[in-house]
């Protein structure tokens, strides 16, 4: 039963995970939202700026870098995406100081175990696993909620 019951919360984890939020359409811009253009002739290069409103089948914001308000035409935008704020990083750091922990531990509680004493060496290899592994938590969850991440969501340009 306990088997079922995990392969069942496994599997909704996985399909939640490719689950993406609805993108924004158009309607939902209000003037003053940061948003992000990437122009069809160019999609590598984006602009970004703060939106003002839309008229004429164009977007009219100013552009952060120019601080000019410029008029792009919706046919010539081949993305759009509006700003949501910023992501910390706490959790993915976390996880990767609990990996980097634990192999650290191992290795080092293998090594002084093999020098010591080998005929305990898998002990001292538990101890280093029990040891780094939360010490790894710590400290990836420390340096990853130091690092944050702009967050976009895509606008859609097409029919509702």
């Amino acid at each position: 039963m306990r088997t079922a019951k995990l392969s069942s919360w496994s599997i909704l984890f996985v399909l939640a995970l490719g689950f993406e939020t609805a993108a924004q359409n158009l309607s939902s811009l209000a003037p003053g939202d940061r948003i992000r253009i990437a122009l069809a002739k160019n999609a590598n290069h984006q602009e970004s700026g703060i939106y003002h409103a839309l008229a004429d089948s164009a977007i009219i914001m100013t552009s952060e870098k120019s601080e000019k308000t410029v008029k792009v035409p919706l046919a010539a935008i081949a993305n759009l995406e509006i700003y949501r704020g910023t992501k910390r990083k706490t959790w993915s750091g976390a996880g990767i100081g609990v990996a980097v922990g634990a192999l650290a531990g191992g290795a080092i509680g293998s090594a002084i175990g093999e020098a010591t004493d080998p005929g305990f060496a898998g002990l001292y290899t538990f101890a280093g696993l029990v040891i780094g592994a939360p010490s790894g938590f710590l400290l990836g969850a420390i340096v990853g909620s130091e690092i944050k991440t702009k967050q976009w969501e895509e606008v859609r340009l097409g029919p509702q």
